[in-house]
């Protein structure tokens, strides 16, 4: 199998095992290609079908520049 010589521009995690590593939600980005401009994390209220509360990840949006092109993205995690 080959490697590829170009590593991915972006990338969103979620659920990584290791805490100390990475936040529940995280983007990985190449700074020469992509340019951050904001970010957010938005909490989720969900319930479930007896009506307790669902907890689950918020949803992470950031906002940047990619090849001089605006770019908004949606990273999340839904349950089960």
């Amino acid at each position: 199998m080959r490697r590829s010589e170009n590593p991915p521009v972006l990338d969103g995690l979620v659920e990584v095992e290791n805490e100390k590593v990475v936040a529940d939600l995280a983007l990985l980005y190449n700074k020469i290609a992509f340019e951050l401009l904001s970010y957010k994390t938005y909490l989720v209220f969900l319930k479930d079908n007896a009506g307790k509360r669902d907890y689950t990840r918020g949803i992470l949006k950031f906002s940047g520049n990619l090849h001089r092109e605006l770019l908004n993205v949606l990273a999340n995690n839904w349950t089960s």
